[in-house]
């Protein structure tokens, strides 16, 4: 669905614009630039000297036509340090990467409902923001969204997120516990690291891979449990924590048994292996799960023993 909105994006770039159009819009006495990507649209630019409360207006108007407002380009309002509050209209489709990085002052965001993923860096080390309301269409939390927000207690996670990538929510050092989406499936490396304020964690049926050091350096993590849906779990991803004590490991996880001993005693934490079953039978039980992108994505993260799997013929013996 990503690409699927990529292209539409894209498309509407190349529909009635022959060159740059970009123009000021003031709304409530809040003046913005953007410019027109489309025969109806336009997305705001770059605008680094707003302070206090915005409101971003669905329809702007320019060289008398209206236009309906679809985007936030990349870094619009970053290092906005005096942005306390942006009202984003539902017209909004995409929200460029770090758009809000660095807005130090900014304290709760609500995401419009037709949004799709939280794009790299968006919310980069906003340190003072509380609150984030992400809405059930968004599929994908990319790497470092929330990087660095230091003082978020509360994110609304809808059931729609399936990935969220790597250095996702590091060092929110004030989240009190792990935002769980019943459709989760992967939690790429150092996703919650140094999350200190979590203290338990209950991954869902839908959790299939924990990447390495997704959750190093939780101090005040206490418990977990884990389902028998996770086939991959990295090293060290619980590495540096050191209140980690009650570790409920579901029967039939190919993790079951002495692996929780091995996080206990501050080993690397539950490694990458298969037991007793044969490297084709592991595989060919996710690829009855519908699991063929697990492998054939390059950017997925992959456990060493899947790495070798690639290299064998799954129809030999």
């Amino acid at each position: 669905m990503k690409k699927l909105l990529s292209l539409i994006y894209f498309a509407l770039l190349s529909i009635g614009v022959t060159q740059a159009q970009v123009f000021e819009y003031t709304h409530k006495g809040q003046t913005l630039n953007y410019e027109v990507i489309g025969y109806a649209h336009v997305k705001t630019l770059v605008n680094n000297n707003v302070s206090g409360d915005v409101k971003i207006p669905s329809i702007v108007r320019f060289d008398n036509k209206n236009y309906w407002v679809i985007a936030i380009d990349n870094r619009a309002f970053a290092n906005c340090k005096n942005l306390k509050s942006i009202d984003i209209p539902r017209s909004v489709l995409t929200i460029g990467e770090e758009a809000f990085a660095l807005c130090e002052n900014l304290q709760e965001i609500k995401i419009p409902l037709h949004v799709e993923y939280i794009a790299r860096g968006t919310f980069l080390n906003c340190k003072n923001l509380q609150k984030v309301t992400i809405p059930k269409n968004v599929t994908v939390i990319e790497n470092a969204a929330f990087f660095g927000c230091e003082n978020l207690v509360e994110i609304n996670m809808p059931n729609s997120v399936s990935l969220i990538e790597k250095t996702a929510f590091m060092k929110c050092k004030k989240l009190p516990e792990f935002p769980i989406s019943n459709s989760l499936r992967e939690i790429r490396e150092y996703a919650f690291a140094e999350c200190e304020n979590i203290k338990q964690i209950k991954f869902p049926f839908s959790t299939e891979y924990i990447a390495a050091n997704a959750f190093s350096g939780c101090t005040n993590l206490q418990a977990i449990q884990i389902k028998k849906n996770v086939v991959g779990i990295g090293d060290s991803a619980f590495f540096k924590c050191p209140n980690l004590k009650d570790i409920k490991i579901k029967k039939g996880s190919p993790f079951y048994g002495e692996e929780a001993d091995n996080i206990k005693n501050g080993g690397t934490a539950l490694k990458n292996n298969c037991k007793e079953k044969s490297y084709k039978e592991f595989i060919n039980d996710l690829m009855d799960r519908g699991e063929t992108t697990f492998f054939t994505n390059s950017e997925t993260p992959i456990p060493t023993d899947l790495e070798k799997v690639k290299k064998i013929n799954l129809n030999s013996t």
